[in-house]
C-alpha cells in the first residue's frame, strides 16, 4: 500500500516580506490621517464659509449705514444749488458731513468681498460683473466726491474773490472818476454839463435803492446805464475813460455770473450722481442678498 505524505510547510503571515499586522498599522494610520484631513478640510471650509458671511454682513451693515448721511449730502449740495444760482449775496459756508466716509468700506479686502458676493452667485458673469461694478464704482465715488467737493468749493472761492476784486476796484474806479468830472466843472463853473446830468440821474435813481449793495442790482441799474450814457456821448473824452472802467466791471461781473451758474448746475449734478450712485449700490446689494 503507498504512503502519501502531505507537507503544507509553515503557513506565512506577511505579504511581499511585509507582516500583515505592520500593513494594517500603517493602513490604519493612513485612514486616520486621511479622516483628519478631511475632517480639518471641512471645519476649515465652514470656518471660510462663516468668515465670508460675517463680511458680507457687515459690508452690508456699512452700505446701510451710509443712507443717512447720503442723504444728508445731497441737502447740502441742493442747498449749494440755491446759494451759487441766487442772485443774492453767497454763503461760502462748507458743510462737511463727516459721517460720510467710506473708510471701513475701503478697508475690507477685495478678494474676500469678491469671495463672499460674487462667488455666492451664481447666475451669469455678465451680470454678476455688472452688479459688483456697480458696488465697486459707487462706493470709489462716494470716497472721491468728498475730496473733489472740497476743492470745488475752495476753487469756487479763489475765483469769485478775484473777480470780486476786481468787480469792487472798477466800481470804485467808476465813482472815483465821477466825482473827479464834477471836481473839474465845479473848478471851472461849468454848469451845464448835459453828460454829467445824465449820469446824475442814474446814479441817484441806483442810491435810492434799498438793495443797491447787490451786484446785479448794481450791474442793470448803474454799470449798464452808464455804458448806455457812453455810447450816447461818444464824442465826449470823459466817455472812453468811463466805458473802459464800465466794460471791466462788466467783465468783472459776467465772470462772476458765469461761476455761480458753472458752480450752481456742478452741485445740482452732482447731487443727482450722488444720489444715482447709492441707488446702484442699494441694488447691487438686493442682487447679492
Amino acid at each position: 500500500m503507498d504512503t502519501f505524505i502531505i507537507n503544507n510547510g509553515p503557513v506565512s503571515n506577511s505579504l511581499w516580506g511585509i507582516s500583515y499586522d505592520t500593513i494594517f498599522t500603517t493602513l490604519i494610520t493612513i485612514f486616520i490621517f486621511l479622516l483628519g484631513f478631511w475632517i480639518n478640510k471641512i471645519f476649515e471650509a465652514r470656518k471660510e464659509k462663516k468668515r465670508l458671511k460675517d463680511i458680507k454682513d457687515y459690508f452690508f451693515s456699512l452700505c446701510s449705514f451710509l443712507e443717512k448721511p447720503v442723504k444728508i449730502q445731497i441737502d447740502v449740495f441742493k442747498g449749494y444749488k440755491n446759494n451759487f444760482l441766487s442772485e443774492e449775496q453767497i454763503n461760502f459756508m462748507f458743510k462737511d458731513t463727516i459721517d460720510l466716509d467710506v473708510k471701513n468700506l475701503k478697508s475690507i479686502s477685495n478678494e474676500d468681498l469678491y469671495k463672499s458676493l460674487y462667488l455666492s452667485k451664481k447666475n451669469t458673469v455678465e451680470e454678476k460683473t455688472t452688479k459688483f461694478n456697480d458696488i465697486s464704482n459707487s462706493i470709489n465715488y462716494i470716497e472721491k466726491q468728498k475730496v473733489n467737493t472740497s476743492l470745488n468749493f475752495s476753487r469756487l472761492y479763489e475765483d469769485f474773490k478775484k473777480y470780486e476784486n476786481q468787480w469792487t476796484e472798477n466800481l470804485d474806479k467808476i465813482l472815483r472818476a465821477y466825482d473827479n468830472f464834477r471836481a473839474i466843472n465845479k473848478q471851472y463853473d461849468i454848469l451845464n454839463d448835459p453828460f454829467l446830468v445824465d449820469i446824475d440821474r442814474v446814479l441817484v435813481k441806483w442810491s435810492k435803492l434799498e438793495n443797491s449793495s447787490n451786484i446785479y442790482v448794481t450791474f442793470r441799474e448803474l454799470v449798464t446805464p452808464l455804458r448806455l450814457i457812453c455810447k450816447k456821448f461818444f464824442e465826449d473824452p470823459r466817455s472812453l475813460s468811463l466805458l473802459n472802467i464800465s466794460i471791466q466791471a462788466s467783465y468783472a461781473f459776467n465772470s462772476i455770473d458765469k461761476l455761480r451758474k458753472e458752480y450752481g448746475n456742478l452741485f445740482d449734478a452732482e447731487a443727482k450722481e450722488l444720489n444715482s450712485k447709492y441707488s446702484r449700490l442699494m441694488e447691487a446689494l438686493k442682487y447679492f442678498q
